[in-house]
């Protein structure tokens, strides 16, 4: 499928590297430095203390560690995450194996807006909210959301899906189930669901005219209807093995637009996301009471658009008119783009890394939250 060839394209390339301008500082891994931070493996003990006493650092002073430790007071767990560094020559060169800043400011907003976030789709279920993400990564975004009770699809390609997704969300399955029980030790609402993962290539979305729309055409008036249920297909491909299916509450990526090539495809797959999401609601909504009068098409249309997830999308603006030609991409596709207020995100990191962290260290992250018209 070429999907090393695309990832070196879109992570691991030399020009991919050089459009992240917030390279790893150059550190001896064996121990825990003078100044305290982060040691390897071999430290693993110091490293903990030392996080559990000084909290996260800024991603880009830590990815020098094959094994960091992330505490997360607010959730009552410390994740231990697995890195590959793209510097290292004993991995296939990524940068997606490793944290990245605006993650760890997207977390911060993520548990200050939890619960607005999973009532988000407003459907009337016992469910727990799901959630897609998309570019995982470490898989910290992941674990974070299955800790605040979404069952979450973690998405990523090759070499970081296997070298540190996967083996993260594994490894830090118990700490969250035991995390979580702690809070609720009565056992009350959605048991709790380990994070999946799924391979899912940008460059793979679905087209709107391949050969299985045909049916499709025959029996739906509008290329739309079209689009939504290719979307629907698609989606149901997707997450067959994986078990989050849609629709979603949430659908979320970080660090993602940076290289030219991949953010159209990065476009279309969300909407994609979002109009298999659509759809299913919309299946939700004509099945829900079979007795009741079905809505026209119009009107079936608009109530699952108010079911739509939550899009956000956290970047570092390096290249501030890269990410400007990648919003206006967005709004191209057909998303309404609005940036989370600065003072929004200042009160959400000051409440859970402000202790240990200045202003300073985080400046140029934003966050957008896309609706599709």
């Amino acid at each position: 499928m070429g999907r090393n060839r695309k990832l070196r394209a879109r992570r691991g390339s030399s020009s991919g590297s050089e459009n992240r301008q917030d390279q790893p500082r150059t550190r001896s891994p064996t121990s825990c430095s003078d100044d305290g931070e982060y040691g390897d493996a071999q430290q693993e003990p110091q490293a903990f203390a030392y996080a559990r006493q000084k909290g996260p650092l800024p991603a880009s002073d830590t990815k020098h560690l094959d094994l960091l430790p992330y505490p997360l007071p607010a959730l009552d767990v410390t994740l231990l995450l697995k890195q590959r560094s793209a510097a290292s020559t004993e991995y296939e060169a990524s940068t997606g194996t490793t944290l990245w800043l605006s993650s760890q400011i997207l977390v911060c907003y993520l548990i200050a807006n939890k619960v607005k976030l999973a009532r988000s789709n407003r459907r009337e279920s016992r469910d727990a909210p799901r959630a897609i993400e998309l570019g995982s990564g470490t898989g910290m975004l992941a674990l974070v959301l299955t800790r605040l009770g979404f069952e979450t699809l973690a998405t990523d390609i090759e070499p970081a899906l296997c070298q540190v997704l996967r083996p993260n969300l594994s490894d830090n399955a118990e700490a969250l189930a035991l995390a979580a029980a702690a809070a609720n030790p009565k056992g009350d609402g959605n048991a709790f669901m380990t994070p999946r993962s799924a391979c899912l290539d940008w460059t793979e979305c679905p087209a709107t005219s391949d050969a299985g729309t045909a049916k499709a055409e025959r029996s739906h008036s509008t290329r739309h209807d079209v689009a939504q249920l290719c979307a629907a297909r698609w989606a149901a491909q997707l997450c067959k093995d994986a078990q989050v299916p849609p629709p979603w509450s949430l659908i979320l990526s970080t660090d993602t637009l940076y290289h030219p090539p991949l953010i159209a495809p990065f476009w279309s797959t969300v909407k994609a996301l979002v109009l298999a999401s659509r759809a299913a609601a919309h299946h939700n909504v004509d099945s829900h009471d079979p007795s009741a009068p079905r809505p026209g098409a119009a009107a079936a249309d608009k109530q699952s658009k108010g079911c739509d997830p939550v899009v956000l999308i956290a970047l570092e603006r390096r290249d501030s008119s890269l990410i400007d030609e990648a919003l206006q991409v967005g709004r191209h596709h057909g998303f309404d783009l609005k940036q989370v207020s600065q003072r929004t995100l200042r009160k959400a990191v000051d409440a859970h890394l402000g202790a240990h962290w200045e202003r300073g260290a985080w400046e140029g992250v934003e966050v957008w939250s896309c609706v599709l018209q």
